[in-house]
């Protein structure tokens, strides 16, 4: 066109130095053109039959739209039929009944607000109901392996870190065990991240450690469950396990002293799925011991140190595990016998005998050894 030519022959000619530079970009031009956009305001191309991946990481929301129970109605019609993008958005709704239940305010870049406890409990009813079977259909049991896996893993991820973190903000025994089934049942998934099986062993051991006895059995048998599929983390969990045993067993009541038992027969359970570890975590932790029991022989230390509940409930550890151990744990015997002679012979004064029977179970072991 004309228009064309005159901008190619002023551009020649400026070149040449025929027109000054402060003339105008292109004088005469038929048409407004308008200037190449910035490269920093370039929008980022989706390839096709990418945008739900595109949509799957937690954008920053200008306004939050609140749940309501229409919305929930819709929801579960499509989850019903494995809508994958409609779990995605009761993935930032959870997200938003996880902080309801912190009791905190829906900070920015949340897409959903709830308010209402009722549609919070609703919600997590909901993820806890149709998660694990939708999730199954699109991924399968080895869901790395999916062709989904890349649109699914943020939101995956998200779902699993929130469902965790609910684990440490309930306080219904009924519900903290329905949501530790729901982790049970997830497991799998889990198993594909290996920082959100560190906090599921975490956040398991501390309710193993101080809820209710039901949410306690619940709590083990789903370690017991993670150990099953991923035995590499058996050594962290006899650990953790064992020193949340010891913390708590520093009191003896006879409210406490049900709740020790249990948790020393859970810990002995744990201890004799593999002799071998159980080897060098008792060898450990039997060290340990003998190093306290020497510090108050040599060192005149607070008999105290040594006759605790707490030592003497570590000692009843190490003999329930012994009692029926594989023949690599039987080098284990001799120290641990000594340790406990050590404490029967460090003091004589019966200021330290409790007022109970030697056969009854809380009595301490000193006592029933003699």
């Amino acid at each position: 066109s004309s228009g064309i030519k005159r901008e190619y022959g002023w551009y020649q000619r400026r070149v040449r130095g025929e027109v000054p530079a402060d003339t105008a970009d292109i004088p005469d031009s038929d048409t407004d053109m308008e200037p190449p956009p910035a490269a920093d305001e370039e929008e980022e191309a989706v390839p096709p039959g990418d945008d739900e991946a595109a949509t799957d990481d937690v954008a920053m929301e200008t306004t939050s739209i609140p749940v309501t129970k229409a919305l929930l109605k819709s929801w579960q019609s499509k989850l019903e039929r494995h809508s994958l993008p409609t779990w995605k958005q009761l993935v930032r709704a959870f997200q938003a009944a996880v902080v309801s239940a912190k009791g905190e305010e829906g900070g920015e870049g949340m897409k959903y607000t709830i308010i209402d406890p009722d549609i919070v409990n609703k919600v997590i009813m909901m993820c806890l109901t149709n998660s694990a079977e939708l999730l199954t259909h699109h991924l399968g049991e080895n869901p790395t392996s999916s062709q989904k896996w890349g649109k699914i893993k943020v939101s995956l991820k998200s779902y699993l870190s929130n469902l965790t973190d609910l684990l440490g903000l309930l306080t219904s025994n009924d519900v903290l065990c329905a949501v530790m089934r729901h982790c049970r049942a997830m497991l799998h998934f889990y198993t594909a991240f290996s920082r959100l099986m560190k906090k599921y062993i975490k956040s398991h051991i501390k309710i193993w450690g101080s809820k209710a006895a039901l949410s306690r059995v619940v709590a083990f048998t789903s370690l017991q469950a993670l150990l099953k599929k991923v035995p590499v983390f058996l050594e962290d969990v006899m650990k953790k396990m064992y020193v949340e045993y010891t913390r708590c067993s520093k009191v003896m009541t006879a409210t406490s002293r049900d709740t020790i038992i249990l948790m020393r027969n859970c810990l002995v359970e744990i201890f004799k799925v593999n002799p071998s570890i159980t080897y060098t975590t008792g060898f450990l932790y039997i060290r340990q011991l003998a190093v306290t029991l020497r510090s108050v022989t040599t060192h005149k230390k607070e008999v105290e140190s040594v006759y605790n509940w707490q030592f003497v409930n570590c000692l009843h550890v190490w003999v329930s595990v012994f009692s029926d151990c594989d023949s690599c744990l039987q080098p284990l015997l001799f120290p641990l016998i000594q340790v406990m002679l050590g404490v029967i012979k460090l003091h004589s004064s019966p200021c330290f005998l409790p007022p109970s029977s030697p056969h009854d179970e809380a009595a301490p072991l000193s006592v029933r050894l003699h």
